[in-house]
């Protein structure tokens, strides 16, 4: 997922290079000595490569231009992305971020950067305030392990 303006920049630029790498693959003749399975193996990899950095870029597009505005979580775990996305949606800078928390703006590449892992509850709440993310949350138990 991108995650911030330069990473979109560095992703779009990856995406360039990658599409001129997969016409470069599809257009020149495979290598003498080379398996044509080999060749064929490269070009599906470097196309799903692209592929991949293209839905990344659009969608980080799509959150930019406000296109989505409901994210569901399925998992205490997906809240970080939900959270990012989130700020994204509202056009807020890493920065102004750290700012409405009274934090450093590399606490919040860090925390961005690590999915938030080990940052306590209130952090996250406070996080969520800050971005204005109303949460629904329902919970289910999962099927107690049998002990044998």
């Amino acid at each position: 997922m991108i995650k911030n303006d330069r990473q979109y920049r560095i992703t779009k630029a990856q995406v360039r290079a990658f599409s001129a790498a997969v016409s470069n693959v599809r257009t020149e003749p495979v290598p003498a000595g080379m398996d044509r399975r080999l060749a064929d193996i490269q070009r599906r990899a470097l196309k799903s490569q692209l592929e991949e950095m293209t839905s990344d870029v659009e969608a980080y597009e799509a959150l930019k231009a406000g296109k989505v505005m409901d994210f569901e979580a399925q998992s205490l775990n997906d809240l970080p992305v939900l959270l990012v996305k989130a700020r994204i949606v509202r056009g807020m800078k890493q920065k102004e971020l750290a700012e409405r928390l009274h934090v450093k703006e590399q606490q919040v590449q860090r925390w961005e950067s690590n999915d938030f892992h080990g940052v306590s509850i209130e952090t996250l709440k406070a996080v969520a305030d800050a971005l204005s993310v109303e949460l629904a949350v329902s919970a289910s138990l999962a099927p107690a392990a049998q002990e044998s």
